[in-house]
């Protein structure tokens, strides 16, 4: 069995849109970072589940992130 390719599995998730979703959260978080001095957060959560006594994976995904404000923080 061949390893998982991460980029090409980002860009399977929701149609490509999931890895849309990372890209503008690493950016609103890194800069919240760079502006407010403060840490951030980005939690990408990945639940797989066995298709049905098949050699395959159902995956379910989760983005959660953390951005530092001027008076503390934004969770989306």
């Amino acid at each position: 069995m061949k390893p998982t390719d991460p980029g090409e599995l980002l860009a399977n998730l929701n149609a490509g849109v999931f890895a849309d979703q990372v890209g503008k959260a690493l950016s609103d978080v890194a800069a919240g970072v760079v502006d407010h001095g403060k840490k951030g957060q980005v939690v990408i959560t990945l639940d797989m589940a066995q298709i049905d006594g098949s050699h395959q994976v159902s995956i379910t995904h989760t983005l959660k992130y953390t951005t530092p404000t001027k008076r503390g923080k934004r969770y989306e």
